[in-house]
C-alpha cells in the first residue's frame, strides 16, 4: 500500500484508441483534428488477456484520505489511465456498476484506479456536506497520485464519469490542465439544479398533484 498527498479481447472504442495513442484515421473537421490530439503510433491496438495487476494505495485531498486500488495493465511499459468518478449511489470501487471497467480496459493497455467516495468504505470525509467542487477534486488528487507513478504515461491521463460523476469528469477538467480526456456515461446536458426540478415536476404531476403545488414546489 502506498499513500500520497495532495482476459478479454475486443476491439476498443473510439475514444480509447485515441487517447491510447493511436495513428489517427483520415479526419476533415476542425472537431476531428481536435480529437487526434492524442494519436501518436500505432495502426492497431493489441489487447493482452491476462488479467490486471491490483494495487491497493491511498491519497489524499487535504484532510480527506482516499483509499482506492489501481489496476494496472501486464504489459510493461508507460501506460494510459483513467480515474473513475462515481455515480450518486455507487460509492464503492466494488460497485457492479464499476467492474466492466477493471476487466477490459487492462487487456487494452489501460491503467483504472477506483477509489472509494468520501465518506464510504475505506475513504474518509463526510459526502453528505461536499460540493461539487469537493468530489472534482478528490478525482483530481487521484490524478496528482498518478504523476507520481513511472508506469503511467503523464501526458494520457483521463477521466471516466457515469451519471453525477458525468457532471464530476467535465467540472474536473475545468480545474486541472492534467487531464488529458473526459468519457461522460449517463450524463446530463443541464445543470444539476435544473435536472432536479425537472425530477420533482415530474414526481409531483406523476402523483397527481394540482397545478398550484407543482408551481409552487
Amino acid at each position: 500500500t502506498t499513500e500520497h498527498d495532495s482476459g478479454r479481447s475486443r476491439s476498443p472504442p473510439r475514444y480509447m484508441r485515441r487517447a491510447a495513442g493511436l495513428r489517427p484515421r483520415r479526419r476533415h473537421s476542425p472537431h476531428d483534428r481536435l480529437a487526434t490530439a492524442f494519436d501518436r503510433r500505432a495502426d492497431c491496438l493489441v489487447t493482452d488477456p491476462s488479467p490486471p495487476v491490483p494495487e491497493s494505495v491511498t491519497f489524499r485531498n487535504g484532510t480527506v484520505r482516499l483509499a482506492g486500488t489501481l489496476y494496472l495493465p501486464a504489459t510493461s511499459g508507460r501506460q494510459p489511465a483513467i480515474v473513475v468518478f462515481h455515480s450518486a449511489s455507487g460509492a464503492s470501487r466494488d460497485d457492479p456498476t464499476y467492474q466492466h471497467l477493471v476487466t477490459d480496459l487492462p487487456t487494452i493497455g489501460y491503467a483504472v484506479l477506483l477509489f472509494d467516495r468520501r465518506g464510504s468504505g475505506e475513504s474518509s470525509g463526510d459526502f453528505m456536506t461536499a460540493s461539487f467542487k469537493d468530489l472534482a477534486a478528490d478525482g483530481i488528487s487521484a490524478i496528482q497520485y498518478l504523476m507520481t507513478r513511472k508506469e503511467i504515461d503523464h501526458r494520457r491521463i483521463g477521466v471516466w464519469g457515469i451519471s453525477q460523476g458525468g457532471w464530476l469528469g467535465p467540472l474536473a477538467a475545468t480545474m486541472s490542465r492534467d487531464i488529458a480526456f473526459v468519457v461522460t456515461v449517463s450524463a446530463c446536458g443541464v445543470s444539476p439544479a435544473a435536472q432536479m426540478d425537472y425530477a420533482a415536476t415530474y414526481a409531483l404531476e406523476h402523483s397527481g398533484q394540482p397545478p398550484g403545488v407543482v408551481r409552487r414546489a
